[in-house]
């Protein structure tokens, strides 16, 4: 079995690690014009943007060309996923991708302008996210074949949110570091985008995606967005920070 996975905060990875297998992070293959892979079970474990896929997963679609007897796809999010697997089935399919299982987890939310994080990991026990990634490890080893229906209204707000998925958002000018920054890079390695340069201060270009890495993995919680709920961080526990920067790392850089 082979994984393909994007993380920020490390709630993605630990997926992945659960299942098992052959694991390959989409930002160390993402300059690649083809992305291709032959094995019995290829999977891709993603985080789910304002109910819907976010537009870093919507461009390896474009590349990604698995070559399977079954296929999967498993998207965690922290509090509604909307109809986003629903979204990705279209995606898959319009890029010619045949999708044989799909399925969401659910975990912390780690979205700083919606949510206190320290609120968020004290629900985390309640959630069952351990119980459910192994029903969905059970479902991927009997071959099952599924996906999540969706009320009008998941499908409405999926809809109306996919948009801001597009790539035309920029995040960059929210951004800000406080008086603990100790320009270690720490926030330039885990980016997957590689959108942040160090020198005597922390630069931010125009490639980010959103998806605030820098921000939980700061060491000093030095690094801030506008409008955050909290001053709490998160990384997922069975995450290391260097697995973060390793899977965060773009091909050809160090």
């Amino acid at each position: 079995m082979t994984i393909y996975y994007f993380t920020a905060t490390g709630n993605s990875l630990a997926v992945a690690k659960a299942f098992g297998g052959q694991l390959i992070s989409i930002p160390s293959v993402m300059s690649q014009d083809r992305i291709s892979c032959t094995d019995d079970v290829i999977g891709l474990v993603f985080p789910v943007y304002a109910y819907s896929v976010p537009y870093y997963i919507k461009c390896f679609l474009k590349k990604w060309h698995p070559q399977a007897d079954y296929r999967f796809a498993v998207g965690t999010y922290g509090n509604y996923s909307g109809a986003v697997m629903q979204e990705f089935r279209k995606l898959a399919v319009k890029n010619g991708i045949p999708i044989d299982y799909l399925n969401t987890v659910l975990t912390v939310d780690n979205y700083l302008q919606g949510f206190d994080i320290r609120q968020e990991i004290a629900r985390l026990p309640s959630k069952q996210t351990d119980q459910q990634i192994a029903a969905m490890l059970s479902d991927i080893q009997n071959r099952k074949v599924y996906c999540p229906g969706s009320s009008l209204a998941a499908k409405g707000i999926t809809a109306v949110c996919k948009h801001f998925n597009n790539g035309k958002f920029r995040f960059t000018g929210q951004y800000f570091t406080d008086e603990h920054c100790i320009l270690c890079q720490t926030c330039a390695k885990v980016c997957p985008t590689g959108n942040i340069t160090v020198t005597d201060r922390v630069i931010f270009h125009e490639k980010c995606i959103g998806c605030q890495g820098c921000i939980h993995a700061c060491p000093r919680q030095a690094l801030h967005i506008k409008g955050e709920k909290s001053t709490a961080r998160w990384r997922n526990p069975s995450v290391s920070l260097k697995e973060l920067m390793d899977a965060n790392r773009q091909s050809g850089k160090e």
